[in-house]
């Protein structure tokens, strides 16, 4: 990243990395946060660009994440993957969500976090998952994993789910998926 930018390289003869392709959104979409999030798998690569402060005001007000296919030595956009589904104000406050910070990806399967986004009352910061599969060059979304409903210490006024960031961190492997969940456990306190 930097700048708004993917760098990809390639590696020749199992020894030094070249740069191949510079990966960058393209003109009118917010750029600051493209990178922030990666997953590779053969020829599919996705970035993610995951805000983590409201930006309600811009034309992606979730984040998003590109999917790019490689043809050859040139990879190319073939979606974007944005959630379908409208979240939960914090009260008076946009919404945050983060949604692309961490990206899984094994095949035609892809897994998107949001990890500050609200589905039910009561938790901002709460996060979630989308799972989508990819259908020829179409991506559609196929299930949304919403968290376990956590108890927290010491939650502000009418947030008993405030903060548990859901989706902060994840790994995928064949058929399972794990997901970490490291906001305000009650049980010690702030234990994840």
């Amino acid at each position: 990243g930097g700048a708004g930018h993917v760098r990809v390289y390639q590696r020749s003869h199992g020894h030094s990395w070249t740069l191949v392709q510079t990966l960058a959104p393209e003109s009118g979409v917010p750029a600051t946060s493209f990178g922030r999030g990666l997953a590779l798998d053969a020829h599919t690569l996705i970035i993610g660009a995951g805000f983590e402060q409201p930006a309600s005001a811009t034309a992606l007000p979730f984040g998003y994440s590109d999917v790019y296919r490689r043809h050859g030595q040139q990879w190319t956009f073939e979606a974007r993957l944005q959630p379908d589904i409208t979240p939960l104000n914090c009260g008076s406050a946009p919404f945050s969500s983060a949604f692309g910070k961490n990206i899984a990806l094994d095949g035609d399967l892809a897994v998107v976090t949001a990890n500050r986004m609200s589905l039910t009352p009561g938790g901002c910061g709460q996060g979630a998952a989308f799972v989508f599969r990819r259908f020829g060059t179409s991506w559609l979304q196929v299930q949304v994993l919403s968290p376990p409903q956590v108890p927290i210490s010491n939650p502000p006024a009418g947030y008993p789910n405030f903060d548990t960031n859901f989706g902060d961190s994840m790994s995928l492997s064949g058929d399972a998926l794990v997901i970490g969940q490291p906001g305000r456990g009650l049980n010690p306190p702030l234990q994840g």
